[in-house]
């Protein structure tokens, strides 16, 4: 299937009844549903793809937020010492925040 070129699909009527046109050649039946369970394989490979997509960003943003909770708290507290519970506070949303960045780039 070539990807680079808008494929016009259209209808006709030939001498024995209704026709598929494809760019304006007439297609069999055969290589309509060809061409419609390629298409349908793509849409599922783009909708799981999306779905990734869509669990990755809620990691993302889960751990965003997480770190953006944690710099709003420590700017409350300025001068102070921090305790060892928000030192791991921090470190627990670095990784998570690295855990999901990773995963995005494999």
């Amino acid at each position: 299937m070539d990807n680079d070129k808008t494929v016009e699909y259209s209808q006709g009527i030939m001498g024995d009844g209704a026709a598929i046109l494809k760019d304006g050649v007439r297609m069999t039946v055969d290589e309509i549903v060809s061409e419609l369970n390629a298409h349908a394989r793509e849409v599922e490979a783009l909708r799981q793809r999306v779905e990734a997509a869509e669990a990755r960003y809620e990691r993302l943003l889960s751990a965003g937020s997480q770190l953006s909770d944690i710099a709003f708290n420590l700017s409350q507290c300025g001068g102070d010492t921090l305790a060892a519970s928000t030192c791991r506070s921090m470190d627990n949303a670095r990784r998570s925040w690295d855990d999901a960045i990773m995963e995005r780039n494999e």
